[in-house]
């Protein structure tokens, strides 16, 4: 069927780019914020100091309401920085104007800004195309959140629209899962 895993997980993620651009910009408003209210209502939330978030590319699930609300909840918040050999490091940022655009167009926090120091209860939003069932991601191929999360030892959040949930995606030996996994029906505790 497939020559190999790499041109199966191509097809994969060219499918839920598709499912996503699908979505009107109203819904996807919609869902937007109704991901983000189960995300706030969490334990794990509520309880976290730091959470190391992304800076939402057009269509991923927007991570705006959540971090302008850890904003005024006096959390640190902590945005990524990717760097040579698939290295990423977030840098903690006290607003939305300390991110901008990188070469790729990512929004990304300055290098000269503080580097994440680990804390008990830090929170990682973890961006992906797809997730499955048992909280394994389908991101865009490069490998920064799987090495990254090797060594994070937080809760890892991942947030997605509903149709972008499949039963079981493939996966290698270093793709990491996520704690709790949040679509716009709710949230689903993995481990």
């Amino acid at each position: 069927m497939y020559s190999n895993l790499r041109e199966l997980k191509a097809q994969i993620r060219e499918r839920h780019k598709q499912l996503r651009s699908a979505i009107s910009p109203i819904e996807k408003s919609r869902r937007d914020d109704a991901i983000a209210e189960h995300f706030l209502s969490t334990m794990a939330y509520e309880q976290a100091n730091q959470i190391l978030c992304y800076a939402s590319l057009p269509i991923e699930v927007s991570t705006t309401r959540i971090v302008s609300h850890a904003f005024m909840a006096e959390k640190r918040c902590l945005y990524p920085r990717c760097m040579e050999h698939g290295i990423m490091q977030f840098h903690y940022v006290q607003s939305f104007a300390e991110i901008t655009p990188s070469y790729m167009g990512i929004y990304e926090p300055a290098e000269s800004l503080p580097m994440y120091i680990a804390q008990n209860n830090d929170i990682c939003i973890v961006p992906a195309l797809s997730y499955d069932s048992e909280g394994y991601r389908m991101g865009y191929g490069s490998g920064y959140y799987d090495r990254f999360l090797a060594d994070f030892h937080g809760v890892k959040i991942g947030i997605c629209y509903k149709e972008n949930i499949e039963k079981k995606l493939p996966r290698g030996r270093y793709d990491m899962q996520v704690d709790i996994l949040i679509t716009e029906d709710g949230l689903f505790r993995l481990k």
